[in-house]
């Protein structure tokens, strides 16, 4: 990924050919693999090899993918700008919820990388603009009164189950609206949904796609749902 990676930071969909169209949330792993690397084997010399990539990659997703205007993740106009790719309900999604849970967790990375290797300025510019970013995701994609998972247009409700996981699994929602939001997120589970194709699928179904379902069971699981995230396994 780094031989492919572009002048501006962005890291390719696809490597080592470069190319693609997944975006954010497939890019996201030029950071999340070297951290998990990390964690296995604790090796803090690949870490600093892959470091000024991942920094670029920040200062990419900050230039080139923020609206002025709004302060959405828009990314560039490209086809495909996958969301959770496969999932049955995808087409109900907001992608720019799941970009900004993915950047937010990006940060999260970032900062504990940089304290481990030593550059504390780094992992303070991280942390804050973490919690920024964080404040911005409650403000704009979490309905308070109810816990529900809403469009950045504040008009339209999400409601899927990948919405519900990933700030629960990224520990975005603030402490106060975690149980609200986790009830979402078991409801939808235990409810009859939709998918896009038409067909009506049965409580219990798994809704998630590529991005969701990595992370449901512990989503599930931390917030006391064990029983549900057992049946739906």
């Amino acid at each position: 990924m780094r031989d492919v990676q572009r002048e501006d930071g962005r890291f390719p969909d696809i490597a080592p050919l470069g190319g693609g169209f997944g975006r954010m949330l497939w890019g996201s792993a030029g950071i999340a693999v070297p951290w998990e690397c990390y964690v296995q084997y604790g090796d803090k010399a690949m870490l600093e090899e892959h470091y000024p990539a991942m920094r670029r990659y920040v200062r990419y997703v900050l230039d080139k993918c923020i609206s002025k205007e709004t302060g959405v993740l828009v990314q560039e106009k490209v086809w495909g700008n996958l969301g959770d790719w496969l999932g049955p309900e995808d087409g109900r999604n907001d992608p720019t919820l799941l970009w900004e849970a993915y950047f937010i967790y990006d940060l999260k990375l970032m900062r504990r990388m940089a304290s481990v290797l030593g550059h504390e300025d780094d992992a303070d510019f991280y942390g804050q603009l973490c919690k920024e970013r964080t404040d911005f995701f409650n403000t704009v994609y979490i309905e308070p009164q109810t816990g529900r998972t809403r469009f950045a247009d504040g008009k339209r409700l999400v409601d899927t189950q990948t919405s519900y996981v990933l700030p629960l699994a990224f520990d975005i929602v603030p402490d106060s609206m975690r149980l609200k939001v986790a009830g979402r997120l078991a409801n939808a589970v235990r409810r009859e949904n939709k998918a896009d194709n038409g067909v009506l699928c049965p409580p219990y179904s798994l809704m998630t796609g590529f991005i969701g379902t990595a992370w449901i069971s512990s989503a599930l699981a931390d917030c006391g749902y064990d029983d549900i995230a057992y049946r739906l396994l």
